[in-house]
């Protein structure tokens, strides 16, 4: 039924032949453009009755504590004091996307939430997603300096050791313990099987070094959570 028409009377001197050949190429667009409107699903609109706002007002008003840290994978007070933390780099929200919804976002997306889930979850469209989640992974980047630094000096032996007969000189140049843990994974399923720890559930083998004052020297992550313990040391 479409209105569509071709002057094959142009300007341009076409034979026959090549004007056989410029009718068939328009045919082949049209079936082709009919065709791709009948297969095209409209797009659906990810409406729930319930914003994202309304979800967290909600949570914070109304949840249990189990219930918030299951959703945020932290207690209101931490969630509190890391918001305060990021609005001391200059976090703040975006035209309409507030703080704590950002935040939200940022946390369900890394503890594994496709986009899409997260879009269902906030009404919020997936390139909104990811601009939110690219700007609070940076704005998380900002307080890496009041967290993590590189050591200024040559580690000495710890007093700790050097003061105590018991330890020194057995432990002389010692700085620091090592030890493995399991940390919770969300990882495909074809990869769950290498992933899942001898206690049973889904890990990454993490090693890490620290000092008696408990800050780490090294941090060794990725491995799956069935790999040996010697194996990620030595790969350290």
């Amino acid at each position: 039924n479409s209105n569509f028409s071709v002057d094959l009377n142009m300007d341009i001197e076409l034979n026959e032949e090549q004007k056989r050949f410029l009718v068939v190429i328009i045919i082949i667009g049209i079936v082709h453009r009919i065709n791709f409107a009948r297969n095209t699903k409209p797009k659906i609109p990810r409406h729930t009755g319930v914003t994202g706002q309304e979800y967290i007002n909600e949570l914070f008003a109304n949840g249990s504590r189990s219930r918030f840290l299951e959703v945020t994978g932290m207690t209101r007070s931490c969630f509190e004091k890391l918001l305060n933390k990021l609005k001391s780099v200059g976090y703040e929200r975006s035209r309409f996307v507030g703080e704590k919804e950002m935040l939200f976002v940022f946390l369900l997306a890394l503890f594994g939430h496709s986009n899409r889930d997260v879009q269902e979850r906030f009404q919020r469209s997936g390139d909104t997603i990811s601009k939110v989640i690219h700007y609070v992974a940076n704005m998380i980047l900002k307080l890496k300096p009041n967290y993590i630094s590189h050591p200024q000096e040559v580690i000495q032996t710890p007093t700790n050791i050097s003061h105590d007969d018991r330890f020194y000189p057995f432990f002389k140049n010692c700085i620091g313990a090592l030890d493995g843990t399991f940390i919770n994974a969300s990882v495909p399923v074809q990869h769950e099987r290498s992933f899942r720890n001898r206690k049973g559930f889904i890990s990454q083998n993490v090693l890490g070094v620290c000092s008696f004052e408990m800050d780490f020297f090294y941090v060794l992550a990725g491995w799956e959570g069935s790999a040996h313990d010697s194996r990620v040391l030595e790969s350290a």
